[in-house]
């Protein structure tokens, strides 16, 4: 997925896994500020910048919707199914409510102090809700970087009264199996959940909900250039 945008007299790029792309931008240098995630460790070159972490994947490859449950967590596994006896829960895959999900985002983003995207940055994205009585609870916005799906943002909803708090956690993680489930009939190899860091105490819940899902760590390399005045400014 390739994102392109224009800031005064500066183009900027950011290529989420796709690395033919990446190669070239990053030899070529025509941007201002260049961004780059890719699972490939030999994209780098002079004055690029290389950051490692480890993300957590879910491998569709011979698998059936019981094998991605036999490898989640029993608390996963439990809660999942527990959402398949609860009729007033729906799962939309893609979603087409695009800007409720954005303003959904944009709150979740500003209450945790996070980089808040502009709506314009998802035109490319892939949405995917879970609604209560019609009502969107929780939602997964991804990079669409076939034959990846790249998870951006997992959110919910804030100060949710509590008649609905009880199914948020339960829903995202049956949305997070619909979505799994989704991009596997769509030809996709794989669901990436979202970089983790593992010694971060702050990100403890959300890496330990990514790694509920039994999904496998693999490497990930984040490509930085920054020229001109970008390079100047660090």
């Amino acid at each position: 997925m390739v994102i392109e945008k224009n800031y005064f007299f500066f183009k900027t790029l950011r290529v989420v896994l796709g690395d033919e792309k990446l190669r070239e931008a990053l030899h070529a240098k025509r941007h201002a500020y260049i961004t780059g995630l890719s699972y490939n460790a030999s994209l780098g070159e002079e004055e690029v910048r290389v950051k490692i972490k480890k993300t957590p994947v879910i491998d569709f490859a011979g698998r059936t919707d019981e094998d991605f449950l036999r490898a989640a967590n029993d608390t996963t596994r439990n809660e999942i199914r527990r959402t398949f006896k609860t009729p007033e829960l729906s799962f939309k895959i893609p979603d087409q409510n695009r800007k409720e999900i954005w303003r959904m985002y944009a709150k979740f983003e500003r209450a945790g102090g996070r980089v808040l995207r502009k709506f314009g940055y998802f035109e490319k994205s892939f949405f995917a809700g879970a609604y209560y009585h019609e009502k969107l609870i929780s939602a997964i916005v991804c990079y669409d970087s076939k034959p990846y799906l790249r998870v951006h943002a997992i959110v919910s909803l804030r100060k949710a009264e509590p008649e609905l708090k009880k199914y948020i956690s339960f829903a995202t993680r049956r949305l997070v199996f619909e979505l799994a489930k989704c991009a596997r009939e769509r030809g996709y190899t794989w669901l990436d959940l979202g970089g983790v860091n593992l010694k971060d105490e702050a990100k403890a819940g959300i890496d330990a909900f990514k790694l509920s899902f039994g999904a496998r760590l693999i490497d990930e390399y984040t490509y930085t250039y920054k020229g001109g005045l970008f390079g100047l400014l660090g």
